[in-house]
């Protein structure tokens, strides 16, 4: 009779056992089964260079937010050289990663995935050759095993690198010149840093716990309430230049999906790029007059362009068939092209300026996987003390993917909405401004590669931007030198540059059409 799967599975353990203690149990002495078993629950780690293995000297790394299982160092040769690793059977479940670090302290995930022993493998980079890595397999910690970290980890040996580089410096050789006489500041100096640390690191673990955790079951939370916290209204005299008269044309600035907010109001994004257009315009006040119209950013945006005309119909009693300019950032011209496909005969639109855009949309739905993927990338694995540079990518990565990533906005922005195809084609009154770089920002860094080289700001293409013209034209400015060319400024910095002041300032010196 055969026996139930559990039985068997008992058996061979047993039979497993047996065997490794008839060997000796110690890996040695006349077999190989103790060899085998040590193997099977002992982190793996490999470099090949082809069908050549290459000699990896173990050392030691400590992380507090990582449970490094394994670490050692060599030399890449050139070419390719494909690095592997594999935790115990017995390791914990959790997300699992295989770094390189080089001699700058610049860590790089190579592979990654979330699971109790998985095979992680990849290609080092080809910048690496010749200099030595050192390669890490490690465990991102929970926030309990941060705390339980932290008290066991190092302290006083990274003070003077905390505290901070000069400052820490100078009272080292002090200390050394003046043979301890500064030993009471230094030590007031070592407990703020400990304090710091201490609070720091109790912030992060309670975070990890109790905010990103829900973020990533509960999304909708976010977004459910966002009513309660951002109330639609136009401001009628933003600038403070008083009344309104029948000779001056409104000009509506609104606001984008703000992605700062809480710490931003969407209200304040566009107030530098307000004051800057009307003062390089001596006869502002003569032929325009500012508003400010703020919505919930985050719902439809046909909901956005109701609420712009209602604000206009009874907050403001601005007459039927008033001329209006409406001077844009990124969602804020989809809420201007909805509400001109919908209202412009109420409200003729005389002018729209669309700056970043996204008229043609956008790839949402990658953007949003590329960043969870990447949501519990480390920094460098060789600090062991303030974890603020994991802590700001993970909540940035995290919340924005599952949070931001699930609003009815950015589905309205994704390629093919129906949103964008209900739209009104774009008419000769409409201009627009891209930008085409992203500095130093290393979140949008990692969002560009969704276009694959094509020129973008970060976030939206140059390609998108200029779907909301009539064919021919371009979402290039006018320099002061004459040429033409995309503004060079991220997503984030088209509001607060110069240039694009500039530029809406040259077209709302021209006459209307």
């Amino acid at each position: 009779m055969a026996w139930p799967r559990r039985s068997r599975l008992w058996a061979s353990l047993l039979a497993l056992v047996l065997a490794v203690t008839a060997c000796g149990g110690d890996g040695g002495g006349g077999g190989s089964g103790g060899e085998l078993l040590q193997t099977a629950f002992t982190a793996q780690l490999s470099a090949r260079a082809g069908d050549t293995a290459l000699p990896l000297t173990p050392v030691v790394e400590a992380n507090l937010l990582l449970d490094v299982s394994r670490a050692a160092r060599f030399t890449p040769p050139p070419g390719p050289v494909e690095v592997s690793a594999t935790p115990g059977a017995g390791a914990v479940a959790g997300w699992w990663g295989l770094l390189v670090v080089d001699e700058t302290h610049t860590s790089r995930v190579v592979a990654e995935a979330v699971g109790r022993a998985p095979h992680l493998a990849g290609l080092l980079p080809a910048e690496l050759a010749g200099q030595p890595v050192t390669l890490v397999l490690a465990r991102a910690r929970s926030g309990a095993e941060i705390r339980v970290a932290r008290h066991a980890g190092p302290r006083r040996g990274a003070a003077v690198a905390a505290i901070g580089g000069e400052l820490g410096e100078y009272l080292r050789d002090r200390v050394h010149d003046l043979g301890g006489l500064l030993h009471q500041p230094w030590e007031f100096l070592d407990d703020l840093y400990d304090n710091t640390e201490e609070v720091v690191v109790d912030v992060y673990s309670d975070l990890l716990d109790s905010l990103i955790d829900p973020v990533l079951t509960d999304s909708d939370y976010f977004t459910e309430n966002l009513d309660d916290w951002l109330d639609t209204r136009i401001t009628a005299d933003p600038l403070g230049r008083g009344p309104r008269t029948g000779e001056q044309t409104p000009v509506v600035f609104i606001h984008g999906i703000t992605f700062r907010y809480p710490t931003v109001d969407p209200g304040e994004e566009l107030d530098n790029l307000m004051a800057m257009v009307a003062g390089q315009l001596p006869d502002w006040d003569l032929r325009f007059h500012a508003m400010r119209f703020e919505y919930n950013p985050f719902g439809p945006v046909s909901d956005a362009a109701d609420r712009l005309v209602e604000a206009l119909v009874y907050d403001l009693r601005l007459p039927a068939h008033t001329p209006i300019v409406l001077v844009t950032y990124s969602l804020g011209g989809l809420v201007a092209r909805t509400f001109d496909s919908r209202y412009g005969d109420l409200y003729p639109v005389r002018r729209l300026i669309m700056i970043g855009t996204p008229n043609g949309g956008a790839p949402v739905d990658e953007i949003r996987d590329l960043l969870l993927e990447r949501a519990y990338e480390v920094g460098n694995v060789g600090e062991v003390t303030l974890p603020l540079g994991l802590f700001v990518r993970t909540v940035v990565q995290v919340s924005w993917a599952r949070t931001y990533g699930s609003t009815d906005a950015l589905e309205d922005i994704e390629v093919g909405s129906s949103l964008l195809a209900s739209l009104a084609p774009p008419r000769p009154s409409y201009a627009a401004i891209a930008g085409v770089e992203v500095g130093g920002n290393l979140l949008l860094r990692r969002i560009r590669r969704v276009y694959h080289g094509a020129p973008n700001d970060g976030v939206v293409s140059v390609a998108s931007v200029e779907a909301g013209l009539v064919g021919g034209a371009d979402a290039k400015v006018t320099y002061a030198d004459g040429h033409r060319d995309y503004v060079h400024a991220s997503h984030g910095d088209l509001t607060d540059s110069p240039v694009v002041a500039a530029e809406v300032a040259r077209i709302l010196g021209e006459p209307l059409p």
